[in-house]
């Protein structure tokens, strides 16, 4: 009888090894997706970002080229009066 309670038990804990082994796995599953979403909010944040800088730059250069069409047709226009 005390074996037969023993091996219950020693099945029991067991059990409750591989329910904790089961539970940790699943944890550090969803830690590993945690760090995975992180990473990919940092690399589209750091896109965007990059999209912004070349937008500025687009516009800068764009501004640049206006200004300068600006003056050669104002300095044609002086020269013409």
């Amino acid at each position: 009888m005390e074996d037969q309670a023993g091996a219950a038990n020693a099945e029991e804990n067991e059990a409750a090894i591989q329910h904790e082994e089961i539970e940790a796995a699943i944890q550090h599953e969803e830690i590993e997706a945690a760090i995975q979403h992180e990473e990919i909010e940092a690399a589209i944040q750091h896109e965007e970002i990059e999209a912004a800088i070349q937008h500025e730059e687009i516009e800068a250069a764009i501004e640049s080229c206006l200004n300068r069409w600006i003056e050669s047709r104002g300095n044609r226009w002086m020269r013409a009066a």
